[in-house]
């Protein structure tokens, strides 16, 4: 087992983690009186915010960062403002073109971990 201790080296693992808080937030604002809507109304409204919260995590509250380096290679380095920069390959990057990319250009991303350890995944420009 590799990397830090307590932490995951499954990539789903924050993923994960993400949808135990967001269900977790649901519990605490969850009305059973959806039920008098009929058999199943309260589960379909249940999930229907546990859906939306973590799309909203997932989208809005990526964290952001400036690119650092770009390589030829097809792999690139996001400066995330803490000592150690994120690395990133270019079959990570979404919503435009590696080639598209610019030293300086802000990007969010998904923190994610690979073979090597940490990495960017699905890298956006902003």
């Amino acid at each position: 087992m590799t990397g830090r201790p307590g932490s995951s080296n499954r990539p789903q693992a924050n993923k994960v983690r993400k949808l135990v808080i967001i269900t977790k937030l649901v519990d605490c604002i969850y009305i059973p009186q959806f039920d008098i809507l009929g058999p199943g109304a309260a589960t379909w409204l249940y999930w229907f915010w546990v859906g939306t919260l973590f799309l909203f995590f997932e989208v809005f509250l990526m964290p952001e960062g400036t690119i650092k380096k770009l390589t030829d290679k097809g792999f690139g380095f996001i400066d995330t403002g803490t000592k150690q920069d994120m690395f990133f390959h270019m079959s990570n990057v979404e919503g435009t073109t590696f080639d598209e990319l610019r030293e300086g250009q802000t990007v969010s991303y998904v923190e994610g971990h690979g073979p090597k350890g940490p990495r960017a995944e699905k890298v956006t420009p902003v």
